[in-house]
């Protein structure tokens, strides 16, 4: 009956056929048929499951016939077919069709160094929580859920530990903040009383590995020894602070500074060197110099998009202090980063270099509503570490060429298609002198009223030319620093008694009373 419905095209001719043939098997039916019943078997799907199927199987028969065809041909030519194949590769994989992902060697990945820093580290310095789930206190710093945090107490005592939601790590705390492994460029300086009525003792550490809550005791041990002052320095700046001495009969001078930036750098567990066996009554800050560290040589390793300092890539320059990297985008942006080795690159990046605040960019750009080429030069204005437009923000501009080089060349390529362009040569633009360097807002001089069909640099963006004495004065500054931290700023060293290597400052009394302002310091 299925096979049939296809020689009735009108449904009474069908519905005739299909009661014909229903005749014999009334008897055994429980009730008559009816159209109603006939039109359900004759739906559209029903029909569908006998001519479909049987017109895909004799599709796919003589399909497969001439499949196994062709590839009998094939194989009796095999020479031939080998030759077509690679050619018809060529042609569909070839020109227009290159390649879209990129092959990158990845270098290993520290958990710690690539993970967002989502959270705020909160202190509660009166009660001696941390974590980042506490409420109504101070929030000192961002922080990630694996991050360590490092702890220094009154009592003259430090630990290091994983930041929680909430953690109690002991009152008295002085100072916490995030704590990276390896860090040897945060200096610590810390003067205490060394036991009780002892001598008060001075020293500059780094805190660069530990064992994760244990307790590290920065005095010799002495009981009663307590913290009279502390302070921290990111990149190792110095500082001098003024001593206030408690007045006793025999002291004419009540307070003199010291310069801490004197004091050579040295392990957590060193004791020390004394400032006075006079009982200080307070110790106050009185200004904060440079750094007293090398710089730190960075580069930039294109391969895996990464900053080191084991010399892999593109050699960026020695850092220190608030030196910054300038990152230029394909957008038209540029950022100014702090160079950490943790630092992420956006995928539309087209330049990285050291940050000279002096040093101009110059850019050449097409303004998308006045639809010409503009060229300007500035300098940084903005230097807080986000993105900055330097071009016109309207749809269709885009940035050309850019260049930090001491003398920028453009080249202008004209569109050789048009009658008023066809003949023209190439021109060569010295932007340094088409355009002074100017606010970093202006729009720029117009370059060009002619037809162009693009513009390029005829060197690297950082130029082929130094920049005149700037960089060999930054190069041997980089090697005075590097001198004085080899050789005595930064040594593991740990004093075994604490004495030795020790420079006392005290104030000894003058037999002469009438020089009422002279103190003699050792």
């Amino acid at each position: 009956m299925y096979i049939d419905f296809k020689l009735y095209s009108d449904r009474e001719t069908l519905y005739g056929y299909l009661n014909e043939k229903f005749k014999p098997f009334k008897k055994k039916l429980i009730r008559e048929i009816t159209n109603e019943d006939l039109m359900k078997l004759t739906q559209i799907q029903m029909i569908r499951i006998t001519r479909f199927d049987t017109d895909k199987a004799d599709d796919n028969i003589t399909k497969i016939e001439d499949e196994m065809k062709a590839v009998k041909e094939k194989l009796a030519n095999l020479v031939e077919y080998a030759i077509d194949y690679f050619k018809d590769l060529k042609k569909r994989f070839g020109e227009g069709k290159e390649r879209k992902t990129e092959i990158k060697i990845f270098d290993n990945i520290t958990a710690s160094k690539v993970i967002i820093a989502n959270k705020k580290l909160y202190v509660d310095f009166e009660e001696g929580f941390i974590g980042h789930s506490l409420k109504k206190v101070e929030a000192v710093n961002d922080c990630s859920e694996i991050d360590d945090v490092i702890i220094f107490f009154a009592s003259g005592k430090m630990m290091i530990t994983k930041v929680a939601d909430k953690k109690f790590v002991g009152k008295g705390i002085v100072h916490a903040d995030v704590w990276k492994k390896g860090d040897k460029r945060t200096i610590y300086h810390l003067m205490y009383q060394d036991g009780v009525g002892g001598s008060t003792m001075m020293k500059r550490f780094y805190v660069n590995s530990i064992t994760r809550d244990t307790e590290y005791d920065l005095t010799k041990g002495a009981k009663g020894s307590k913290m009279l002052y502390f302070s921290v320095h990111p990149n190792g700046e110095k500082e001098i602070v003024t001593i206030h001495l408690r007045p006793r009969p025999h002291l004419k001078r009540l307070r003199f500074d010291v310069d801490l930036g004197d004091l050579l750098i040295k392990g957590r567990a060193s004791g020390g060197n004394r400032v006075t066996k006079e009982i200080v009554q307070k110790i106050t800050q009185k200004e904060v110099g440079g750094s007293t560290l090398a710089a730190r040589k960075i580069w930039y390793d294109s391969v895996v998009g990464r900053l080191n300092d084991e010399g892999r890539g593109k050699f960026l320059g020695a850092f220190k202090g608030n030196d910054k990297i300038l990152i230029i985008y394909k957008t038209g942006e540029y950022r100014l980063a702090p160079f950490d080795l943790g630092l992420h690159f956006d995928e539309d990046m087209m330049h990285v270099e050291k940050w000279y605040p002096d040093r101009p960019i110059s850019a050449v750009y097409f303004d998308g509503e006045k639809e010409m080429y503009y060229v300007k030069r500035f300098l940084c204005e903005v230097t807080t570490d986000k993105k900055v437009c330097f071009i016109t923000e309207t749809e269709g501009s885009e940035l050309s060429v850019v260049s930090t080089a001491y003398k920028p060349v453009a080249k202008i390529i004209y569109n050789k298609l048009l009658k008023a362009t066809k003949n023209l040569p190439d021109t060569e633009v010295a932007l340094e002198d088409f355009i002074d360097v100017k606010g970093m807002k202006a729009q720029g001089n117009q370059l060009t009223k002619l037809k162009v069909k693009e513009i390029v640099l005829n060197h690297a963006i950082e130029g082929d030319e130094p920049w005149p004495e700037l960089e060999n004065k930054a190069v041997e500054k980089s090697t005075e620093d590097e001198t004085y931290e080899d050789d005595q700023s930064i040594t593991e060293e740990l004093d075994s008694d604490g004495d030795s290597n020790t420079v006392e400052w005290d104030i000894k009394k003058k037999e002469d009373e009438e020089d009422n302002d002279q103190t003699k310091l050792f």
